[in-house]
């Protein structure tokens, strides 16, 4: 087990459990709120959540790495 490929793919979890919620709760909320069109609205949140799944999917990757459930070419 690979220690520092585990603590990023715990931190990058971390960060996407917290930007995931964290961002669905303090903006993405208070923005369906405001008076902000639908259109830039929607590509917003879209973009935001897109970002959310990028972060879940290195977090998985870093944690493959971590323990070395993928093997090199050798």
């Amino acid at each position: 087990m690979n220690l520092p490929w585990l603590l990023a793919g715990l931190l990058c979890a971390l960060a996407a459990v917290v930007h995931g919620v964290g961002g669905e709760l303090t903006t993405l909320r208070p923005l369906a709120a405001s008076g902000l069109p639908e259109v830039p609205r929607l590509e917003l949140k879209a973009v935001w959540h897109l970002f959310t799944l990028h972060l879940a999917a290195c977090a998985g990757l870093l944690l493959l790495l971590a323990l070395a459930v993928v093997s090199g070419g050798d």
